[in-house]
């Protein structure tokens, strides 16, 4: 399970969305700290569709 992270860089404004995507990381400035988790809960369902939408086939 692929897990974004929030964090916040020394000097810089803003808070910060990180992901993995593939073997590469990603990141995401936003001003407040509020957008930034709204970021993360929508980026967290698109990194794990495959886990919610995925189906057992029945044998």
């Amino acid at each position: 399970m692929k897990k974004p992270w929030v964090y916040k860089r020394k000097h810089i404004k803003g808070h910060w969305v990180g992901w993995h995507e593939g073997d590469r990381r990603k990141a995401k400035a936003f001003p407040t700290k509020s957008l930034a988790e709204h970021f993360r809960h929508i980026k967290y369902t698109q990194l794990n569709s495959d886990v919610f939408t995925s189906v057992d086939p029945v044998l």
